[in-house]
């Protein structure tokens, strides 16, 4: 919960006014953050946390294009119109003529090329918060001592789970080598695919495992299978970041002084439930 208030400093007459500016701030902000889910997602960290010790959230900026209706139409009827004139170019003799219908046929092309990089509109844009299953966050805690000194870390990985199917459709080809899990319809392993539930799912049963590595002393993000010695796609460098660079942030109860992984509660409470 929060409160937004005028500071001291303020001119009293125009004390009411900002007053009102903040609770009507207050208003937009509430109503902001109920639609986002976040208490629900809070909530899960915090229960990943105690439960686990560490619960991982990744916090990004997406944005979702899609194409511009009366761009692509512009698109459309100017294309239909340079096939249009290569049929009377064609059909025409006069050299002047075709010369004329060229110098036009050019100035279309360009137009269409021009139009082809604004198509895309914007149609929502924000932060995305996504809790992450601690069993697949993976960071090198070799260089850093503390909890509060994972930023540091030379490397953070996450490990997502996806067909192969999924994993074609986005990067085209999957490298040799690549380890393939399979769920099994009457018993699923969770040590092997990650998931602690029970599938029916047919179309599902090869499953990947790959990394999406967060290299911060290059600033490059990599996509590495499980198993493979290539990489899925060239490095990228992230557009948005934030101070930390890192886009993933944990949440502990229980910090150690001098060690990196802290206690979770369920580890406090178990000899005294043993007891």
């Amino acid at each position: 919960k929060f409160s937004i208030v005028p500071t001291e400093n303020l001119d009293p007459a125009a004390y009411k006014k900002m007053r009102l500016f903040g609770k009507t701030c207050e208003i937009i902000l509430n109503r902001f953050i109920d639609d986002a889910g976040l208490k629900r997602r809070a909530k899960a960290a915090l229960r990943a946390a105690k439960t686990t010790g560490i619960g991982w959230v990744k916090i990004y900026y997406q944005t979702n294009k899609e194409p511009n209706p009366i761009i692509v139409n512009k698109i459309r009827d100017t294309r239909d119109d340079m096939e249009r004139m290569k049929f009377l170019q064609t059909e025409s003799t006069d050299p002047e003529t075709r010369e004329h219908r060229e110098r036009q046929m050019l100035q279309m092309q360009q137009y269409a090329d021009s139009l082809s990089q604004e198509k895309d509109m914007i149609v929502s844009e924000g932060l995305i918060i996504d809790l992450v299953d601690s069993s697949n966050m993976l960071l090198d805690v070799s260089t850093i001592r503390n909890f509060d000194d994972y930023q540091f870390a030379p490397f953070i990985a996450e490990a997502i789970w996806m067909s192969k199917e999924e994993a074609k459709s986005r990067w085209g080809s999957i490298p040799t080598g690549t380890k393939e899990y399979s769920l099994d319809n009457v018993e699923t392993y969770p040590e092997k695919v990650g998931m602690a539930r029970k599938t029916v799912d047919e179309g599902r049963q090869d499953i990947i495992k790959v990394f999406e590595i967060h290299d911060r002393l290059n600033k490059l993000i990599h996509y590495l299978p499980d198993g493979a010695s290539e990489f899925l796609q060239e490095p990228s460098a992230p557009i948005i970041v934030g101070e930390q660079w890192y886009p993933y942030f944990p949440l502990a109860q229980n910090l150690v002084d001098g060690q990196f992984f802290p206690i979770s509660d369920v580890s406090l409470l178990m000899e005294l439930q043993d007891e």
